[in-house]
């Protein structure tokens, strides 16, 4: 997230909506914990500072994440509601394609016929 949140790449969260799962925002004890290196530890403190990053950055990526309002997604639900849900995440992304030489507009197209031919080098990007 730090990395995404350096570079001004948007990230957009997704509520994972399964029976037995749940997700509480974090507190101000939480944040606090995390800038003190009581909740990674050393060694994971260690993992965030080789990676080039201070816990305060760490802080504020986060923070500036969750400020975004999380979109479910119910993979036990339905199929007509799974592909509703589906299709508002992706109403929240951009793709961006990479042109390649034979290959048509990627805006000639429906988003599902673009991503039959994606490749590892395109990706999506949440707006």
């Amino acid at each position: 997230l730090a990395t995404a949140y350096k570079a001004g790449i948007p990230v957009l969260t997704v509520l994972l909506s399964k029976q037995g799962t749940g997700f509480t925002y974090p507190t101000t004890e939480f944040y606090d914990s995390l800038l003190d290196g009581s909740l990674l530890g050393e060694s994971g403190t260690n993992v965030i500072k080789e990676s080039g990053f201070d816990m305060e950055t760490v802080v504020v990526a986060l923070k500036a994440v969750l400020q975004r309002i999380s979109l479910p997604y119910s993979p036990h639900r339905p199929a007509s509601i799974r592909r509703a849900e589906l299709c508002a995440l992706i109403q929240q992304c951009t793709l961006h394609v990479k042109k390649v030489r034979g290959v048509g507009s990627p805006h000639a197209s429906g988003w599902f016929a673009r991503a039959k031919r994606l490749r590892k080098s395109d990706t999506w990007v949440a707006n």
